[in-house]
């Protein structure tokens, strides 16, 4: 898991993330957007994960 230091990070240098996954090498990808959201999700207290944030390419 990432840390708001290195969202805030990917945010600013390099505009979202993309990460495959090691199981079924499936690309997914998150914008500004969306790493925004998580930093705002991570920052309230415990809820649910809302499901389907990344999105395949």
């Amino acid at each position: 898991m990432f840390g708001l230091d290195e969202l805030r990070d990917m945010i600013e240098k390099d505009n979202g993330a993309e990460v495959v996954c090691e199981f079924c090498g499936e690309l997914c990808q998150a914008t500004q957007k969306d790493l925004k959201q998580l930093i705002q999700y991570l920052q309230q207290p415990s809820t649910e994960m809302p499901i389907g944030q990344l999105r395949r390419s």
